[in-house]
């Protein structure tokens, strides 16, 4: 308890005093609001109640950072049950670097968000989903509602203990899911197998109807059609790719170029060190994430619709079109990030 009245006085005694450490771009406005809000927020913390604290607490920082703002809505957030996001708050004030002049609540508020760090830590469960799907089909999984990427398929996610309602969707299959508990520090593996939805029903033959095939004979001297039609399907296909290509190539250059511009921004006001970045570089690094992540999936989808196309526009046997009918040649327009396919078929 005397810790804990410690701990408000000093950060009650850090928010009155925050104008005097604020950033430039804090104006007056925003920082009289956020320390009115976060002393709401602080009382109710230390009162016990993180549950209504959260919401003062979230406003203010996001109005004016403040160190011992953030933590203590780790802190809160922690006593919630949501670990995962707490701990990284947390890591946040551990990792910033604070000023010569900063105030001692400040540098306490680093000491104690490491300490809550290292003691949270281990209780973090750890839920490996996998969705046993054909190959070439993209599964939608979603833990307690909230979609998670695919890249975190396959791997251990951190995750909070507690229970949770982990499903899958794709294209074309019925939903999978189930209901998972993780206990503190928990490793857990799960596998959905979504069922396969039906398909359509044919439509039936009326009563008395002669089949397709036998009302009408095939002429026994007609040519097949068939070789023309696989030809001329390759062709089409191999045209489309390679307009995916050029799509994915101009789209990869571009996002390559605009990544290339947000790391030379980071560079200048981070240095090498992504960690010493302040806190409102965190919106150019999620950016940079993004722009590299874009321009990496544009670069290969460039090449492998490049490669394809060409292998099958060359190995596409030759046909001779009727005398009667032009030949169909399909026409590609690739602009950036889109592909339009013409020609008469």
């Amino acid at each position: 308890m005397k810790y804990s009245l410690f701990v408000a006085a000093a950060a009650v005694a850090t928010l009155v005093s925050s104008a005097s450490v604020a950033r430039a771009d804090d104006d007056a406005t925003s920082v009289a609001a956020a320390r009115t809000i976060g002393l709401e927020g602080l009382r109710l913390a230390e009162a016990g109640n993180c549950k209504d604290a959260i919401d003062k607490l979230d406003r203010s920082e996001k109005l004016h950072h403040a160190p011992t703002t953030l933590a203590k809505l780790g802190e809160c957030h922690i006593q919630g049950g949501r670990l995962v996001l707490g701990v990284e708050m947390l890591r946040r004030v551990v990792r910033e670097q604070l000023p010569a002049d900063a105030p001692p609540a400040f540098a306490a508020a680093k000491v104690r968000a490491q300490k809550l760090v290292d003691e949270t830590q281990p209780r973090i469960g750890q839920l490996r989903v996998t969705v046993a799907v054909p190959p070439g089909v993209v599964p939608v999984v979603t833990v307690d509602g909230d979609e998670i990427p695919a890249a975190m398929l396959d791997i251990d996610r951190p995750t909070d203990p507690g229970t949770h309602s982990v499903e899958a969707t794709a294209p074309g299959y019925k939903k999978a899911s189930q209901a998972v508990t993780l206990k503190d520090g928990e490793r857990l593996a799960i596998q959905l197998t979504p069922e396969a939805a039906p398909s359509a029903t044919p439509a039936a033959t009326p009563a008395g109807a002669a089949p397709a095939d036998a009302a009408t004979p095939a002429t026994p001297d007609a040519p097949s059609s068939t070789p023309r039609a696989s030809s001329s399907t390759s062709r089409t296909v191999g045209w489309v790719l390679l307009g995916v290509g050029a799509a994915g190539l101009v789209t990869g250059g571009v996002a390559g170029g605009l990544a290339l511009g947000t790391k030379s921004s980071l560079d200048d006001a981070c240095g090498a060190n992504r960690g010493a970045c302040p806190p409102n570089q965190e919106g150019r690094i999620d950016r940079l994430q993004r722009e590299s992540l874009i321009s990496t999936i544009g670069f290969t989808v460039g090449v492998v619709g490049a490669v394809g196309g060409a292998a099958l526009l060359f190995f596409a046997p030759a046909t001779k079109p009727a005398a009667a009918t032009s030949p169909t040649r399909p026409t590609v327009s690739v602009g950036l990030g889109s592909v339009s396919l013409g020609g008469s078929f």
